[in-house]
């Protein structure tokens, strides 16, 4: 008998199948942490938009507006010059996410809408406001919405996972503005 050379056929399906199962799972986990960090992106440059918004109308003791339109996904700065604005920056956020449910608190009011303007006075404070980052991607595992609450004096920046705690911040506040 001669010795045998090479692979059965059902020797090579079975590697095959092992390896596409392999490439299966890395493409699901490296999908996964992309998300995550398109996600961790967006909250990076939407922070930093707010934060340079603050200095700026501190710095030139003028009143700017941030701009949130759940639309576009995006967010921009405005400058108001006595009835003349002009955007002076803005973030447009990634296609695998988009900007849902904006609000804002004035005087103890929630206020909701598509396209939401905030105000910013020369001292840098805004109204504290909010908006959930959506993923739009509906994959397998799509990323999970993050409620971001921006305090109106201090800027902090406060992900949230849910909008049970988003609420139950806002009604401290409105308590806290009504004593």
């Amino acid at each position: 008998m001669k010795p045998r050379r090479g692979f059965t056929i059902l020797e090579l399906s079975v590697v095959l199948a092992l390896m596409a199962v392999l490439a299966a799972a890395v493409s699901l986990s490296f999908t996964r942490r992309l998300g995550a960090a398109n996600q961790e992106q967006a909250l990076q440059a939407i922070q930093a938009l707010d934060q340079r918004a603050r200095a700026m109308a501190r710095t030139h003791e003028a009143s700017y507006h941030l701009q949130l339109d759940g639309r576009r996904g995006s967010m921009a700065l405005v400058e108001d010059l006595g009835g003349s604005k002009t955007t002076v920056d803005a973030v447009q956020i990634d296609r695998g996410h988009g900007i849902q449910d904006v609000w804002v608190l004035i005087r103890g009011r929630r206020i909701t809408r598509d396209v939401l303007t905030i105000p910013i006075d020369p001292q840098g404070c805004t109204p504290t406001y909010g908006f959930t980052l959506m993923p739009v991607d509906t994959g397998p595992d799509p990323a999970a919405p993050i409620h971001l609450l921006v305090a109106g004096i201090s800027g902090q920046c406060t992900p949230m996972d849910n909008h049970e705690q988003v609420n139950d911040i806002l009604s401290s506040v409105v308590r806290h503005d009504a004593d």
